[in-house]
């Protein structure tokens, strides 16, 4: 290790008066006080707080004005400025030129002198003299003087520092490993976060997509539906509304070609005739009736006209025109009244209720034809009218509370006939539903689907029941 003295002043009390000019070393340079004043201030150095300030005392003690400590670092392969003392320097290329070629010197020749070179100071960008102390280990002290170092003067300081500066270097590329492996750690972490965060990110739009997809495979499935139900539908209202219009014009046909004929017309076939083209006339009042309904029922414009109603004598009313349509068929109605007594067939008895009379007809109207329709073998349909005490939920339109105790007129149209599938039970309300489209029964899929607005709209329920002796239950209650 070589070292060529700076001119200057001391501060350091152990090495001799704080002014004058250095002429070089002496014997006590090297006493044991000396040796102890460098070892504390390379052990200071140690330390990273206050190691600006260790540098500079220990320049003085050498007899320089400043100093600067480079450390090799294991991992860059280069010489480092020690944490605590100027990183970014002046100069900064020929600083670190200057000190690879301190180190490629010190492993040719430990002990070759090294010239001085003219650097810029790093904290004032003074041009300044450096000389280098360095260790076999790669460790530079550069010390920075105003004048060059007298001869011979840093060497008297070499063998301490040679001694201890390999420590120094060792502690501070201890202390630059720790920051790196605290570094590297917080970029694990940080990059370990991103991950968890991306991840949880990658998850949430996953289960954002399959939700999309979800949904767009649920809206397929309900649009395939809608258009085979809207194509049911046409099909059905196609053959529905050409059965009346068939007969309307092959009786009328009928009717002119025997008179074109001059054929005498009996009353009996006119009233014949008659009869079948008001049936059918009728028929296709009905359904198109019906299919106005439900445009009505979706604009939330069917209008009740509500007036105080004998259910009882309703139900028989309608029982027996439904009657006359089947001979296969016996339909029974049993009420049991206000006073509490039950009435026999044809005394229809009182159960009162405060209803469109003629929107409730529609409703007992559709749920008798189809008790006849679907019971294919004929048979008996009873129909039960009741008075009911309950606490169902009565809807807004009544303004009812839920859970109101409220008396009810309960009627129930009940057959023995196919029944429903269990899997069909569910969409029976719905609109142009058919739970026996397959089998040839006529309708539209409309018939119940209004039935239930119109009880609704009322304020009751419209329910359907599978008794396990066969057969259906169909159950209105009508607040009253």
């Amino acid at each position: 290790m070589h070292a060529t003295p700076i001119h200057g002043k001391t501060s350091d009390p152990s090495i001799g008066p704080a002014t004058g000019s250095i002429s070089g070393p002496d014997e006590a340079s090297l006493s044991a006080a000396a040796y102890a004043g460098t070892l504390d201030l390379v052990i200071a150095l140690g330390a990273p707080e206050g190691r600006r300030e260790a540098i500079r005392r220990l320049a003085h003690h050498l007899g320089a004005e400043d100093a600067l400590l480079f450390v090799p670092d294991p991992d860059l392969a280069v010489p480092l400025p020690a944490p605590g003392l100027p990183q970014t320097l002046p100069e900064g290329r020929r600083w670190r030129e200057f000190v690879r070629l301190c180190i490629a010197s010190s492993r040719a020749t430990p002990v070759k002198e090294r010239p001085g070179a003219i650097l810029a100071h790093p904290d004032t960008g003074i041009a300044s003299h450096v000389t280098a102390l360095t260790s076999a280990d790669g460790s530079v002290l550069a010390l920075l003087g105003s004048v060059p170092m007298l001869p011979g003067y840093g060497e008297a300081y070499a063998p301490v520092v040679e001694r201890l500066l390999p420590l120094l270097g060792r502690a501070i590329g201890a202390e630059h490993a720790v920051r790196a492996a605290a570094g590297h750690a917080s970029v694990a972490r940080d990059n370990a976060a991103q991950a968890g965060a991306l991840t949880r990110t990658l998850d949430a739009t996953r289960r954002t997509l399959e939700d999309a997809l979800a949904r767009a495979e649920t809206e397929r499935l309900q649009a395939e539906a809608a258009t085979r139900m809207r194509d049911e539908f046409l099909a059905a209202a196609a053959h529905e509304l050409k059965t009346p219009i068939t007969s309307l014009m092959g009786f009328s046909q009928l009717m002119r070609l025997q008179i074109r004929r001059r054929r005498d017309v009996s009353l009996e076939e006119v009233d014949a005739f008659a009869r079948t083209l008001d049936a059918q006339s009728r028929k296709l009042a009905q359904l198109v009736n019906r299919l106005l309904d439900v445009s009505r029922i979706q604009a939330g414009k069917l209008v009740l006209e509500r007036q105080p109603t004998n259910l009882a004598a309703l139900v028989q009313e309608v029982a027996g025109v439904v009657q006359h349509t089947s001979e296969s068929h016996q339909i029974v109605v049993t009420v049991s009244g206000d006073s509490g007594v039950t009435a026999a067939a044809g005394d229809s008895g009182h159960v009162m209720a405060h209803v469109d009379p003629l929107r409730i007809e529609q409703v007992l109207t559709n749920l008798l034809e189809n008790a006849v329709r679907f019971s294919p073998e004929g048979g008996t349909v009873e129909v039960t009218v009741e008075d009911e005490t309950g606490t169902h939920d009565r809807t807004a339109a009544t303004g009812g509370q839920p859970g109101e105790t409220t008396r009810y007129a309960r009627i129930a149209v009940r057959d023995w006939g196919l029944g429903i599938p269990e899997p069909r039970r569910p969409h029976i309300f719905d609109r142009y539903y058919q739970a026996h489209a397959s089998g040839h029964y006529g309708g539209m899929g409309l018939g119940l689907f209004i039935s239930k607005e119109i009880v609704v709209q009322h304020g009751g329920t419209l329910t359907v029941e599978t008794p396990t002796s066969g057969g259906t239950r169909f159950v209105v209650r009508l607040p009253r």
